[in-house]
């Protein structure tokens, strides 16, 4: 983006800014799959993970808040949510 390059799928993953390449033809099904993984997990770790984003967009992050946001987020049973949302379906 800095140097106004074209930059091409193979690169961008390499720089780990893309992390999935998928031919044309699934790029449907992929991402209603990555949708539905997304979906099915804890949503407070989700909103806190996406104020940050927001924040940083914005200019406007804020350590404070945001760590006690994740404090929030992440009690006993979130934890559990979370990792049993990341194992991998069979």
């Amino acid at each position: 983006m800095l140097t106004g390059k074209p930059a091409y799928s193979e690169e961008l993953q390499r720089l780990g800014i893309v992390s999935e390449i998928v031919p044309p033809e699934r790029l449907e099904s992929r991402a209603l799959e990555f949708a539905k993984y997304i979906s099915s997990m804890p949503p407070l770790p989700l909103q806190a993970m996406k104020q940050a984003i927001d924040g940083l967009a914005q200019g406007a992050f804020d350590d404070g808040k945001m760590s006690i946001a994740l404090e929030q987020a992440f009690d006993g049973q979130q934890i559990v949510k979370l990792i049993e949302a990341m194992r991998p379906s069979e």
